[in-house]
Protein backbone atom coordinates (compact mmCIF):
# COMPACT_ATOMS: atom_id res chain seq x y z
CA UNK A 1 0.00 0.00 0.00
CA UNK A 2 1.20 3.52 -0.78
CA UNK A 3 0.65 6.52 1.45
CA UNK A 4 0.48 10.11 0.18
CA UNK A 5 1.48 12.86 2.59
CA UNK A 6 0.83 16.56 2.31
CA UNK A 7 4.12 18.39 1.74
CA UNK A 8 5.10 21.34 3.89
CA UNK A 9 7.95 23.79 3.51
CA UNK A 10 7.67 24.80 7.18
CA UNK A 11 9.95 23.01 9.60
CA UNK A 12 9.76 22.48 13.34
CA UNK A 13 12.74 23.34 15.53
CA UNK A 14 12.97 19.80 16.89
CA UNK A 15 13.21 16.37 15.29
CA UNK A 16 12.04 14.33 18.31
CA UNK A 17 8.41 14.67 19.37
CA UNK A 18 8.27 13.73 23.05
CA UNK A 19 4.48 13.77 23.46
CA UNK A 20 1.91 12.30 21.08
CA UNK A 21 -1.23 10.17 21.05
CA UNK A 22 -0.68 8.11 17.93
CA UNK A 23 -1.20 4.53 19.09
CA UNK A 24 -4.58 3.88 17.43
CA UNK A 25 -7.61 3.17 19.54
CA UNK A 26 -6.13 3.14 23.04
CA UNK A 27 -7.06 6.63 24.27
CA UNK A 28 -8.65 9.87 23.02
CA UNK A 29 -6.03 10.26 20.29
CA UNK A 30 -5.83 8.65 16.88
CA UNK A 31 -8.68 6.28 16.17
CA UNK A 32 -7.11 4.23 13.40
CA UNK A 33 -3.82 3.14 11.88
CA UNK A 34 -4.52 5.18 8.75
CA UNK A 35 -5.09 8.32 10.82
CA UNK A 36 -1.85 7.77 12.73
CA UNK A 37 0.09 7.26 9.51
CA UNK A 38 -1.36 10.43 8.02
CA UNK A 39 -0.45 12.47 11.11
CA UNK A 40 3.03 10.99 11.36
CA UNK A 41 3.68 11.50 7.67
CA UNK A 42 2.80 15.18 7.89
CA UNK A 43 4.93 15.70 11.01
CA UNK A 44 7.77 13.82 9.37
CA UNK A 45 7.60 16.25 6.48
CA UNK A 46 7.94 19.05 9.05
CA UNK A 47 11.15 17.48 10.28
CA UNK A 48 10.10 14.99 12.97
CA UNK A 49 11.91 11.68 12.55
CA UNK A 50 11.63 10.33 16.12
CA UNK A 51 8.26 9.79 17.78
CA UNK A 52 8.03 9.03 21.49
CA UNK A 53 4.44 7.87 21.62
CA UNK A 54 2.71 8.54 24.94
CA UNK A 55 -0.83 7.15 25.28
CA UNK A 56 -2.78 8.25 28.32
CA UNK A 57 -2.66 6.12 31.45
CA UNK A 58 -5.48 7.26 33.73
CA UNK A 59 -7.66 5.62 36.35
CA UNK A 60 -10.88 4.06 35.07
CA UNK A 61 -10.82 5.75 31.66
CA UNK A 62 -7.53 4.65 30.08
CA UNK A 63 -5.91 2.03 32.30
CA UNK A 64 -3.28 1.21 29.72
CA UNK A 65 -0.14 -0.82 30.17
CA UNK A 66 2.33 -2.57 27.89
CA UNK A 67 -0.18 -5.36 27.24
CA UNK A 68 -3.04 -3.15 26.06
CA UNK A 69 -0.73 -1.12 23.84
CA UNK A 70 1.26 -3.99 22.30
CA UNK A 71 -1.07 -5.10 19.49
CA UNK A 72 -2.13 -1.66 18.16
CA UNK A 73 1.46 -0.45 18.39
CA UNK A 74 2.65 -3.47 16.41
CA UNK A 75 0.09 -2.68 13.70
CA UNK A 76 1.27 0.92 13.62
CA UNK A 77 4.91 -0.10 13.30
CA UNK A 78 4.03 -2.43 10.45
CA UNK A 79 2.13 0.33 8.65
CA UNK A 80 5.01 2.76 9.14
CA UNK A 81 7.40 0.27 7.55
CA UNK A 82 4.98 -0.26 4.67
CA UNK A 83 4.62 3.50 4.16
CA UNK A 84 8.32 3.96 3.55
CA UNK A 85 8.69 6.61 6.25
CA UNK A 86 12.14 6.64 7.79
CA UNK A 87 11.23 7.32 11.41
CA UNK A 88 12.06 5.92 14.83
CA UNK A 89 9.27 5.02 17.27
CA UNK A 90 9.65 4.62 21.01
CA UNK A 91 6.80 3.51 23.26
CA UNK A 92 6.12 5.27 26.54
CA UNK A 93 3.08 6.81 28.25
CA UNK A 94 1.58 9.97 29.69
CA UNK A 95 0.80 9.06 33.28
CA UNK A 96 -1.96 10.92 35.10
CA UNK A 97 -1.12 11.40 38.78
CA UNK A 98 -4.03 9.51 40.35
CA UNK A 99 -4.78 6.37 42.34
CA UNK A 100 -4.10 4.11 39.35
CA UNK A 101 -0.63 5.61 38.90
CA UNK A 102 0.23 5.27 42.56
CA UNK A 103 -1.15 1.74 43.03
CA UNK A 104 -0.59 0.07 39.64
CA UNK A 105 2.48 1.86 38.29
CA UNK A 106 4.53 3.56 41.00
CA UNK A 107 4.35 0.99 43.81
CA UNK A 108 5.03 -2.09 41.63
CA UNK A 109 7.39 -0.02 39.44
CA UNK A 110 5.44 -1.02 36.35
CA UNK A 111 6.63 1.83 34.14
CA UNK A 112 6.82 2.29 30.39
CA UNK A 113 9.65 4.85 30.38
CA UNK A 114 10.95 7.04 27.62
CA UNK A 115 14.52 6.41 26.45
CA UNK A 116 17.17 7.13 29.08
CA UNK A 117 14.64 6.59 31.88
CA UNK A 118 12.43 9.66 31.52
CA UNK A 119 8.82 9.56 32.74
CA UNK A 120 6.06 11.89 31.53
CA UNK A 121 3.55 12.84 34.25
CA UNK A 122 0.44 14.96 34.05
CA UNK A 123 -2.20 15.99 36.57
CA UNK A 124 -5.81 17.11 36.46
CA UNK A 125 -6.46 20.64 35.27
CA UNK A 126 -8.16 22.23 38.25
CA UNK A 127 -6.53 21.06 41.48
CA UNK A 128 -2.92 20.32 42.37
CA UNK A 129 -2.35 16.73 43.53
CA UNK A 130 -2.15 16.63 47.32
CA UNK A 131 1.37 15.23 47.27
CA UNK A 132 2.78 16.41 43.95
CA UNK A 133 6.27 16.98 45.31
CA UNK A 134 6.26 13.59 47.03
CA UNK A 135 5.06 11.71 43.96
CA UNK A 136 7.72 13.37 41.83
CA UNK A 137 10.34 12.50 44.45
CA UNK A 138 9.16 8.87 44.76
CA UNK A 139 9.20 8.48 40.97
CA UNK A 140 12.72 9.90 40.78
CA UNK A 141 13.94 7.52 43.50
CA UNK A 142 12.92 4.66 41.17
CA UNK A 143 15.66 5.92 38.86
CA UNK A 144 13.59 8.12 36.55
CA UNK A 145 13.89 11.73 35.45
CA UNK A 146 10.41 13.21 35.69
CA UNK A 147 8.99 15.44 32.96
CA UNK A 148 5.84 17.41 33.78
CA UNK A 149 3.52 17.53 30.77
CA UNK A 150 2.11 20.92 29.71
CA UNK A 151 2.40 22.78 33.05
CA UNK A 152 1.24 25.95 31.32
CA UNK A 153 -2.26 24.46 31.03
CA UNK A 154 -2.91 23.73 34.72
CA UNK A 155 -5.30 26.29 36.15
CA UNK A 156 -4.02 25.71 39.69
CA UNK A 157 -0.56 26.86 38.54
CA UNK A 158 -1.47 29.71 36.21
CA UNK A 159 -0.14 32.97 37.60
CA UNK A 160 1.40 31.20 40.62
CA UNK A 161 4.78 31.80 39.10
CA UNK A 162 6.64 31.11 42.34
CA UNK A 163 5.23 27.55 42.27
CA UNK A 164 6.58 27.01 38.75
CA UNK A 165 9.99 28.18 39.93
CA UNK A 166 9.84 25.92 43.00
CA UNK A 167 8.96 22.83 40.98
CA UNK A 168 11.51 23.48 38.24
CA UNK A 169 14.25 24.19 40.80
CA UNK A 170 13.54 20.76 42.32
CA UNK A 171 14.61 19.09 39.05
CA UNK A 172 11.10 18.64 37.69
CA UNK A 173 11.52 19.16 33.97
CA UNK A 174 8.81 21.01 32.04
CA UNK A 175 7.35 19.94 28.68
CA UNK A 176 5.34 22.74 27.08
CA UNK A 177 2.90 22.01 24.29
CA UNK A 178 3.85 23.53 20.95
CA UNK A 179 0.33 24.78 20.35
CA UNK A 180 0.19 26.57 23.70
CA UNK A 181 2.35 29.25 22.07
CA UNK A 182 -0.36 29.73 19.42
CA UNK A 183 -3.28 30.28 21.78
CA UNK A 184 -4.79 26.89 20.90
CA UNK A 185 -5.55 26.27 24.59
CA UNK A 186 -6.45 29.86 25.42
CA UNK A 187 -4.72 33.13 26.29
CA UNK A 188 -3.66 32.15 29.81
CA UNK A 189 -1.86 29.01 28.63
CA UNK A 190 -0.23 31.03 25.85
CA UNK A 191 0.97 33.79 28.17
CA UNK A 192 2.30 31.22 30.65
CA UNK A 193 4.08 29.23 27.93
CA UNK A 194 5.91 32.35 26.78
CA UNK A 195 6.65 33.32 30.40
CA UNK A 196 8.28 29.92 30.97
CA UNK A 197 10.24 30.12 27.71
CA UNK A 198 11.51 33.62 28.45
CA UNK A 199 12.80 32.45 31.85
CA UNK A 200 14.56 29.33 30.66
CA UNK A 201 12.11 26.86 32.20
CA UNK A 202 11.07 24.99 29.04
CA UNK A 203 13.02 21.72 28.81
CA UNK A 204 10.95 19.98 26.13
CA UNK A 205 8.33 20.93 23.57
CA UNK A 206 5.79 18.38 22.39
CA UNK A 207 2.99 18.39 19.85
CA UNK A 208 0.59 16.44 22.11
CA UNK A 209 -1.04 15.59 18.79
CA UNK A 210 -4.33 13.69 18.93
CA UNK A 211 -5.96 14.17 15.53
CA UNK A 212 -6.05 16.31 12.39
CA UNK A 213 -7.43 19.31 14.26
CA UNK A 214 -4.06 19.50 16.03
CA UNK A 215 -2.19 18.99 12.76
CA UNK A 216 -4.04 21.82 10.99
CA UNK A 217 -3.39 24.10 13.98
CA UNK A 218 0.34 23.26 13.83
CA UNK A 219 0.44 23.99 10.09
CA UNK A 220 -1.15 27.39 10.69
CA UNK A 221 1.09 28.14 13.66
CA UNK A 222 4.27 27.56 11.66
CA UNK A 223 3.25 30.48 9.42
CA UNK A 224 2.46 32.83 12.29
CA UNK A 225 4.20 35.68 14.08
CA UNK A 226 3.91 33.71 17.30
CA UNK A 227 6.09 30.97 15.82
CA UNK A 228 8.69 33.54 14.80
CA UNK A 229 8.59 34.85 18.37
CA UNK A 230 9.23 31.33 19.69
CA UNK A 231 12.22 30.91 17.37
CA UNK A 232 13.71 34.18 18.63
CA UNK A 233 13.37 33.06 22.25
CA UNK A 234 14.71 29.52 21.90
CA UNK A 235 18.15 30.47 23.22
CA UNK A 236 16.52 31.39 26.56
CA UNK A 237 15.82 27.72 27.30
CA UNK A 238 17.81 24.52 26.84
CA UNK A 239 15.36 22.54 24.70
CA UNK A 240 16.35 18.91 25.12
CA UNK A 241 14.11 17.15 22.59
CA UNK A 242 17.03 16.12 20.38
CA UNK A 243 19.65 15.56 23.09
CA UNK A 244 18.01 13.78 26.04
CA UNK A 245 17.21 10.47 24.36
CA UNK A 246 20.34 9.66 22.34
Amino acid sequence: MFWIFKKSNRKLFFTTDVHSHLVPGVDDGSGSVSESISLMGSLNDMGVDHFIITPHVTARRFENDATTIAEPLAKLRSAVAESGMCVEIDQSAEYRIDDFYEEKVLKPRNFMPMPNNHILLESNWQQEPLNLDGIVYNTSTCGYQVIFAHPERYRYLNERYERYEHLHNRNLMFQVNLLSFSGFYGKTAKDTAFWLLERGMVDFVGTDIHNHKFLHAIEAFLKSRDYKRVLKLLDRSDIKNDTAFV
